[in-house]
């Protein structure tokens, strides 16, 4: 078996954060779950200088995505004693199929539960593609790491539809020095 790409507290936590999110959001389609987790990321971030889950964001044409997140909910591997993907009758939507519906929060520290609280209550009725256009503002670090790497056509489509470039986090928090030495702490664990 291959190894897993996620660590055992992230995989916990994102399937806990799908048995969350699923409980209000039906149906749970994987286009709207990757964007959940970016902006807990991101708000984490924000917020308190380390993110809900450590993921990596790539600049892709309807990202920011998690690409391992990405490809393990379109075909679930690691994953699979936990969800199924089920594909929307005429259309490239996917569905998220949980198999189990026990949410534990011993994952989440309160700060956390609240966070991601806030977010559902705030973005749960939002469409994916709505989600989309939220992320992809100007002023946003999709944007700006879009721009900065010349990957964005004049009308703000993307070129192409993925690349290898990555979100930065740091530049949300860069005039925070607690922040940011809590986010370069967390980077320099991560990397350990």
């Amino acid at each position: 078996m291959d190894s897993p790409v996620f660590t055992t507290e992230q995989r916990d936590k994102i399937i806990n954060t799908l048995i969350f999110l699923g409980e209000k959001i039906k149906p749970l389609h994987v286009t709207k779950a990757l964007k959940f987790f970016y902006l807990l990321d991101e708000q984490a971030v924000a917020r308190f200088g380390i993110p809900f889950f450590g993921l990596k964001y790539y600049v892709w044409q309807y990202g920011p995505v998690a690409k391992d997140l990405y490809f393990e909910l379109s075909q679930p591997k690691e994953f699979a004693p936990y969800l199924g993907i089920k594909t929307i009758d005429g259309s490239n939507a996917k569905e998220i199929v949980l198999k189990t519906n026990d949410f534990d929060d011993g994952e989440f520290s309160q700060a956390e539960i609240e966070l991601l609280t806030e977010i559902l209550e705030k973005r749960w009725t939002m469409l994916g593609f709505e989600m989309v256009s939220l992320t992809h503002k100007e002023n946003e670090l999709w944007h700006k790491t879009a721009s900065r790497h010349n990957l964005l056509k004049e009308d703000g489509k993307m070129k192409q539809a993925t690349s290898h470039y990555t979100l930065d986090f740091s530049e949300l928090i860069e005039n925070e020095k607690i922040k940011s030495d809590r986010y370069r702490s967390f980077q320099e664990f991560r990397a350990l």
